[in-house]
């Protein structure tokens, strides 16, 4: 309580000098660019620039606040998506097991587009889509693995 009550006495006499010297004192600052003009005291001046500094210092601030926010929450994403495609792709694998082949095709050609080395998935995808009689899906799910890893091809 004490500080706050030194701080408000503080204020008030750095208001009561500034407005004193802004009463008494004669200089004053000309701004001119082009054909326009700004005339204003020098403490006005002074206030005004301390203001803008102020507001510009805060901006820099909540922008640098507001940009690592992003990248933490960045980093959860991309975590969280490597989550997913781990969940997805056990999933996958063990509907492939169990021979539950649709369930097992849709969640390893879903793991396939989250993981950098997707070659197990399009392959177990691709004979999934063979249990279940699609030619057209088998091959197009092959072509899949073979475009992702085209040093693998005796896998494939």
């Amino acid at each position: 309580m004490i500080r706050v009550l030194i701080y408000g006495l503080l204020l008030l006499c750095v208001g009561a000098s500034f407005t004193y010297l802004l009463q008494n004192d004669t200089g004053y600052i000309l701004i001119s660019y082009g054909d326009t003009s700004v005339e204003m005291r020098f403490w006005f001046g002074v206030l005004v620039s301390a203001g803008v500094f102020w507001f510009a210092w805060k901006g820099i601030g909540l922008l640098r606040r507001a940009f690592s926010a992003f990248g933490v929450s960045r980093a959860w994403w991309t975590e969280s998506k490597q989550k997913r495609a781990d969940r997805q792709t056990q999933r996958g694998l063990m509907n492939f097991v169990e021979g539950n082949w649709r369930v097992a095709k849709k969640d390893l050609v879903g793991a396939a587009k989250l993981v950098d080395n997707p070659l197990v998935h399009y392959l177990a995808a691709a004979r999934s889509a063979h249990e279940m009689g699609e030619k057209e899906e088998t091959q197009f799910l092959i072509q899949q693995a073979e475009k992702h890893a085209p040093e693998n091809d005796l896998a494939v």
